[in-house]
């Protein structure tokens, strides 16, 4: 999992805050800008969970303008938590930002009044939980300001988490989680008149530990893969079985000098105002 972390970090530090502030200005390719900078940028962070990401984004946002007004939208207590000890934690304080925590799904959020249009949008890891894509689409493109831009990443067609609903419908009901690919969320930004650019970051995963019972490492990628606690001591016999047996020949997984590797990727897709 590290690795898929690091690279969805590297682009959302290197690549998405140019872009972001490049559509914002106006800039493109060697031309200089035709607006000026916003004085203030304002940051919606949609299922941010403990921040790693987010907190890239805004401390290179926050280092190109007077000042950023944080949104994070986030239903766990424990990751808000997470997210605030992280913030304390900066070697350098973000003297620029500040910060509005909001514990509640996006779609509770969406039931509130809106205050603020948003400059940036960012949303990881959320389109599973969504009960209406295409209206959660619509609201956030509604939410945005003009030349305002939306990053989510999401799981990739050849994703593990993305075969599970497939192979498996209807036997995961508590983890409450439908079946979520990327062209969900592309038609639905395409329904709202959006440009959209898609990217795929290939991310492989060394999954070897998740066929050894005793691993504490495997044990928690097989709660990950399946987003549930202690999958591999509280589930029925047969389907911990049925799925270790599925993953162990799923096609997105291969053997190498002795290793068992997923394919683990993530789609960006990037919507502009």
């Amino acid at each position: 999992m590290t690795d898929r972390i690091e690279r969805v970090n590297d682009y959302c530090t290197d690549t998405f805050p140019p872009v972001f502030m490049d559509n914002l200005t106006g800039a493109t390719g060697d031309q200089g800008r035709t607006r000026d900078k916003p004085a203030v940028v304002r940051y919606l962070g949609v299922g941010s969970g403990s921040g790693e990401t987010d907190l890239k984004i805004i401390r290179k946002v926050s280092n190109e303008v007077d000042s950023v007004e944080v949104t994070i939208v986030e239903p766990s207590a424990e990751l808000i938590e997470q997210f605030k000890d992280r913030i304390s934690k900066e070697k350098t304080p973000l003297e620029n930002v500040t910060f509005v925590w909001r514990q509640e799904t996006v779609e509770e959020f969406m039931k509130t009044p809106r205050t603020s249009m948003y400059h940036c949008i960012f949303m990881c890891g959320v389109l599973v939980y969504l009960e209406d894509r295409p209206k959660v689409a619509e609201y956030l493109y509604s939410a945005l300001t003009d030349n305002g831009t939306i990053l989510i990443v999401t799981e990739s067609d050849g994703d593990t988490n993305v075969f599970f609903e497939f192979w498996y419908p209807g036997r995961f009901p508590e983890f409450g989680l439908t079946i979520a690919i990327p062209t969900d969320m592309v038609k639905a930004f395409e329904g709202v008149g959006a440009k959209i650019t898609l990217s795929h970051l290939r991310c492989i995963l060394d999954s070897t530990s998740l066929f050894e019972e005793d691993s504490v490492s495997g044990n928690h990628l097989l709660d990950f893969l399946t987003d549930s606690v202690d999958f591999r001591k509280t589930a029925p016999a047969e389907l911990k079985n049925s799925v270790l047996e599925f993953l162990s020949k799923a096609k997105f997984t291969h053997r190498e000098n002795g290793k068992v590797l997923m394919e683990n990727s993530r789609q960006l897709i990037l919507v502009q105002k």
